[in-house]
Protein backbone atom coordinates (compact mmCIF):
# COMPACT_ATOMS: atom_id res chain seq x y z
CA UNK A 1 0.00 0.00 0.00
CA UNK A 2 1.42 3.38 -0.98
CA UNK A 3 2.23 6.03 1.58
CA UNK A 4 0.20 9.17 0.87
CA UNK A 5 1.43 12.67 1.54
CA UNK A 6 -1.90 13.38 3.25
CA UNK A 7 -2.63 12.09 6.74
CA UNK A 8 -6.12 10.53 6.74
CA UNK A 9 -8.22 9.52 9.75
CA UNK A 10 -11.53 7.65 9.52
CA UNK A 11 -14.41 8.31 11.95
CA UNK A 12 -17.17 5.72 12.36
CA UNK A 13 -19.44 3.95 14.82
CA UNK A 14 -17.84 0.56 15.57
CA UNK A 15 -21.05 -1.39 14.90
CA UNK A 16 -22.13 0.38 11.72
CA UNK A 17 -21.41 -1.68 8.57
CA UNK A 18 -20.84 1.53 6.61
CA UNK A 19 -17.51 1.88 8.42
CA UNK A 20 -16.43 -1.50 7.03
CA UNK A 21 -17.55 -0.36 3.57
CA UNK A 22 -15.40 2.78 3.73
CA UNK A 23 -12.42 0.94 5.21
CA UNK A 24 -12.42 -1.72 2.49
CA UNK A 25 -12.84 0.86 -0.26
CA UNK A 26 -9.89 2.86 1.07
CA UNK A 27 -7.79 -0.29 1.14
CA UNK A 28 -8.88 -1.12 -2.41
CA UNK A 29 -7.77 2.33 -3.59
CA UNK A 30 -4.52 2.00 -1.59
CA UNK A 31 -5.34 4.89 0.71
CA UNK A 32 -3.44 4.49 3.96
CA UNK A 33 -5.17 5.49 7.19
CA UNK A 34 -3.19 7.02 10.04
CA UNK A 35 -5.89 6.14 12.54
CA UNK A 36 -9.49 5.16 13.27
CA UNK A 37 -11.78 7.13 15.60
CA UNK A 38 -14.69 5.17 17.09
CA UNK A 39 -17.18 5.73 19.89
CA UNK A 40 -17.29 3.37 22.84
CA UNK A 41 -20.54 1.42 22.82
CA UNK A 42 -22.95 2.58 25.52
CA UNK A 43 -26.21 0.92 26.45
CA UNK A 44 -28.29 4.10 26.50
CA UNK A 45 -26.84 5.37 23.22
CA UNK A 46 -27.39 2.01 21.53
CA UNK A 47 -31.03 1.91 22.61
CA UNK A 48 -31.61 5.41 21.27
CA UNK A 49 -30.04 4.47 17.94
CA UNK A 50 -32.03 1.21 17.82
CA UNK A 51 -35.30 3.05 18.46
CA UNK A 52 -34.48 5.55 15.70
CA UNK A 53 -33.67 2.73 13.27
CA UNK A 54 -36.91 0.89 14.06
CA UNK A 55 -38.87 4.08 13.42
CA UNK A 56 -37.06 4.69 10.13
CA UNK A 57 -36.55 1.20 8.65
CA UNK A 58 -39.16 -0.98 10.37
CA UNK A 59 -38.68 -4.25 12.31
CA UNK A 60 -37.62 -6.55 9.45
CA UNK A 61 -34.85 -4.33 8.09
CA UNK A 62 -33.69 -3.47 11.62
CA UNK A 63 -33.42 -7.16 12.57
CA UNK A 64 -31.45 -7.87 9.40
CA UNK A 65 -29.04 -5.07 10.26
CA UNK A 66 -28.59 -6.36 13.82
CA UNK A 67 -27.81 -9.82 12.45
CA UNK A 68 -25.32 -8.28 9.99
CA UNK A 69 -23.61 -6.39 12.83
CA UNK A 70 -23.45 -9.54 14.96
CA UNK A 71 -22.05 -11.61 12.09
CA UNK A 72 -19.29 -9.08 11.38
CA UNK A 73 -18.31 -9.12 15.05
CA UNK A 74 -18.41 -12.93 15.42
CA UNK A 75 -16.32 -13.44 12.28
CA UNK A 76 -13.81 -10.74 13.25
CA UNK A 77 -14.67 -8.56 10.26
CA UNK A 78 -16.07 -5.55 12.05
CA UNK A 79 -14.28 -2.22 11.76
CA UNK A 80 -12.10 -2.29 14.91
CA UNK A 81 -10.91 -5.83 14.11
CA UNK A 82 -10.05 -4.94 10.51
CA UNK A 83 -8.12 -1.86 11.62
CA UNK A 84 -6.17 -3.71 14.31
CA UNK A 85 -5.20 -6.51 11.89
CA UNK A 86 -3.96 -3.86 9.45
CA UNK A 87 -1.84 -2.20 12.12
CA UNK A 88 -3.94 0.97 12.13
CA UNK A 89 -4.22 2.70 15.53
CA UNK A 90 -7.75 2.64 16.96
CA UNK A 91 -8.73 5.62 19.11
CA UNK A 92 -11.81 5.05 21.26
CA UNK A 93 -13.79 7.95 22.71
CA UNK A 94 -16.97 8.13 24.74
CA UNK A 95 -18.43 10.75 22.39
CA UNK A 96 -17.27 12.18 19.07
CA UNK A 97 -18.34 15.68 20.14
CA UNK A 98 -16.16 15.74 23.23
CA UNK A 99 -12.95 17.39 24.49
CA UNK A 100 -11.43 13.89 24.56
CA UNK A 101 -12.00 13.47 20.83
CA UNK A 102 -10.76 17.01 20.12
CA UNK A 103 -7.59 16.26 22.09
CA UNK A 104 -6.89 13.14 20.01
CA UNK A 105 -7.43 15.04 16.76
CA UNK A 106 -5.21 17.86 18.03
CA UNK A 107 -2.44 15.38 18.78
CA UNK A 108 -2.81 13.34 15.59
CA UNK A 109 -3.31 16.46 13.42
CA UNK A 110 -4.85 14.77 10.35
CA UNK A 111 -5.02 16.53 7.01
CA UNK A 112 -8.37 14.90 6.23
CA UNK A 113 -11.00 13.54 8.61
CA UNK A 114 -13.18 11.11 6.63
CA UNK A 115 -16.65 10.42 8.02
CA UNK A 116 -18.18 6.97 7.56
CA UNK A 117 -20.83 7.35 10.29
CA UNK A 118 -21.14 10.01 12.96
CA UNK A 119 -23.57 12.48 14.54
CA UNK A 120 -23.66 16.14 13.52
CA UNK A 121 -20.15 17.27 14.42
CA UNK A 122 -19.34 20.45 16.32
CA UNK A 123 -16.88 22.93 14.78
CA UNK A 124 -14.27 22.26 17.49
CA UNK A 125 -14.14 18.68 16.14
CA UNK A 126 -14.33 18.96 12.35
CA UNK A 127 -12.07 22.01 12.24
CA UNK A 128 -9.18 19.98 13.69
CA UNK A 129 -8.49 18.47 10.25
CA UNK A 130 -6.01 20.75 8.46
CA UNK A 131 -7.46 20.37 4.97
CA UNK A 132 -11.02 19.66 6.08
CA UNK A 133 -13.56 17.00 7.00
CA UNK A 134 -15.27 14.97 4.27
CA UNK A 135 -18.75 13.49 4.40
CA UNK A 136 -20.64 11.26 1.96
CA UNK A 137 -24.30 12.25 2.25
CA UNK A 138 -26.97 9.80 1.01
CA UNK A 139 -28.90 12.43 -0.89
CA UNK A 140 -28.72 14.94 -3.74
CA UNK A 141 -27.32 18.20 -2.37
CA UNK A 142 -28.03 21.02 -2.01
CA UNK A 143 -31.74 20.28 -2.62
CA UNK A 144 -32.17 17.35 -0.20
CA UNK A 145 -30.39 17.60 3.13
CA UNK A 146 -30.77 15.52 6.31
CA UNK A 147 -31.40 11.87 7.18
CA UNK A 148 -34.57 11.63 5.10
CA UNK A 149 -33.06 13.11 1.94
CA UNK A 150 -33.56 10.22 -0.47
CA UNK A 151 -36.93 9.22 0.99
CA UNK A 152 -38.38 12.68 0.54
CA UNK A 153 -36.76 13.02 -2.89
CA UNK A 154 -38.61 9.91 -4.10
CA UNK A 155 -41.82 11.04 -2.47
CA UNK A 156 -41.54 14.25 -4.49
CA UNK A 157 -40.87 12.34 -7.70
CA UNK A 158 -37.15 13.17 -7.73
CA UNK A 159 -34.21 10.81 -8.13
CA UNK A 160 -32.20 9.72 -5.07
CA UNK A 161 -28.52 10.52 -4.94
CA UNK A 162 -25.26 10.67 -3.04
CA UNK A 163 -23.04 13.71 -2.50
CA UNK A 164 -19.51 14.05 -1.14
CA UNK A 165 -18.96 17.43 0.47
CA UNK A 166 -16.83 19.30 2.96
CA UNK A 167 -18.38 19.64 6.39
CA UNK A 168 -19.16 23.09 7.74
CA UNK A 169 -21.22 24.32 10.71
CA UNK A 170 -24.54 23.66 8.94
CA UNK A 171 -26.33 20.37 8.26
CA UNK A 172 -25.18 19.11 4.85
CA UNK A 173 -24.43 22.68 3.75
CA UNK A 174 -20.69 22.42 3.10
CA UNK A 175 -19.02 22.87 -0.27
CA UNK A 176 -20.02 20.12 -2.71
CA UNK A 177 -17.20 18.19 -4.36
CA UNK A 178 -19.02 15.45 -6.29
CA UNK A 179 -22.55 14.05 -6.58
CA UNK A 180 -24.33 11.30 -8.48
CA UNK A 181 -27.83 9.96 -8.83
CA UNK A 182 -28.41 6.48 -7.41
CA UNK A 183 -30.32 3.94 -9.55
CA UNK A 184 -33.64 2.55 -8.31
CA UNK A 185 -34.45 -1.11 -8.98
CA UNK A 186 -37.75 -2.99 -8.79
CA UNK A 187 -36.76 -5.04 -5.72
CA UNK A 188 -35.41 -2.02 -3.83
CA UNK A 189 -36.56 -0.42 -0.61
CA UNK A 190 -35.58 2.98 0.75
CA UNK A 191 -33.11 1.21 3.02
CA UNK A 192 -31.41 -0.67 0.16
CA UNK A 193 -31.25 2.52 -1.91
CA UNK A 194 -29.50 4.29 0.95
CA UNK A 195 -27.14 1.32 1.36
CA UNK A 196 -26.26 1.67 -2.33
CA UNK A 197 -25.72 5.39 -1.81
CA UNK A 198 -23.36 4.71 1.10
CA UNK A 199 -21.38 2.18 -0.93
CA UNK A 200 -21.05 4.55 -3.88
CA UNK A 201 -20.24 7.40 -1.50
CA UNK A 202 -17.31 5.41 -0.12
CA UNK A 203 -15.99 4.90 -3.66
CA UNK A 204 -16.40 8.57 -4.49
CA UNK A 205 -14.69 9.71 -1.30
CA UNK A 206 -11.75 7.38 -1.89
CA UNK A 207 -11.34 8.79 -5.41
CA UNK A 208 -11.53 12.35 -4.07
CA UNK A 209 -8.88 11.70 -1.42
CA UNK A 210 -6.61 10.17 -4.06
CA UNK A 211 -7.01 13.28 -6.23
CA UNK A 212 -6.43 15.55 -3.24
CA UNK A 213 -3.27 13.61 -2.53
CA UNK A 214 -1.85 13.99 -6.04
CA UNK A 215 -3.15 17.52 -6.56
CA UNK A 216 -5.54 16.75 -9.42
CA UNK A 217 -8.87 17.43 -7.70
CA UNK A 218 -10.97 20.08 -9.45
CA UNK A 219 -13.73 21.59 -7.30
CA UNK A 220 -16.40 23.33 -9.34
CA UNK A 221 -18.92 25.38 -7.35
CA UNK A 222 -22.54 24.20 -7.33
CA UNK A 223 -24.75 27.28 -7.57
CA UNK A 224 -28.19 25.90 -6.79
CA UNK A 225 -30.79 26.77 -4.13
CA UNK A 226 -30.38 25.04 -0.81
CA UNK A 227 -33.28 22.81 0.17
CA UNK A 228 -34.71 22.09 3.61
CA UNK A 229 -33.29 19.70 6.18
CA UNK A 230 -35.44 16.57 5.83
CA UNK A 231 -35.76 14.46 9.01
CA UNK A 232 -35.79 10.67 8.90
CA UNK A 233 -39.07 9.57 7.33
CA UNK A 234 -41.22 7.39 9.64
CA UNK A 235 -41.48 3.80 8.46
CA UNK A 236 -45.27 4.02 8.34
CA UNK A 237 -44.84 6.60 5.61
CA UNK A 238 -41.82 4.98 3.99
CA UNK A 239 -43.76 1.74 3.40
CA UNK A 240 -45.94 3.55 0.87
CA UNK A 241 -42.86 4.53 -1.12
CA UNK A 242 -41.49 0.98 -0.90
CA UNK A 243 -44.73 -0.30 -2.42
CA UNK A 244 -44.44 2.25 -5.23
CA UNK A 245 -40.86 1.10 -5.87
CA UNK A 246 -42.02 -2.52 -6.19
CA UNK A 247 -44.61 -1.39 -8.74
CA UNK A 248 -41.85 0.13 -10.85
CA UNK A 249 -42.84 3.75 -10.32
CA UNK A 250 -39.20 4.80 -9.88
CA UNK A 251 -37.30 2.42 -12.18
CA UNK A 252 -34.07 3.94 -13.48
Amino acid sequence: MKTPSLKIMLMAYPDNPSGVCFFREFQKKQISLSGLLIENKKGKTNWVRLAAKLKKDGPVRTCRRLLQVAWLKITGRNLPALAERSGIPVHRVDQFNSPECASILEKESPDILAIASAPILKPFIFQKARRGTLNAHPGWLPAFRGLGANAFALEQGKRPGVTVHWIDSGIDTGKIIAREHVPVRRRDTLASINDRAVSRGAEMMADIIAKLDNGTLVENPVLEPQGPNFPAMPYSRARKINRMIRKGRFDS
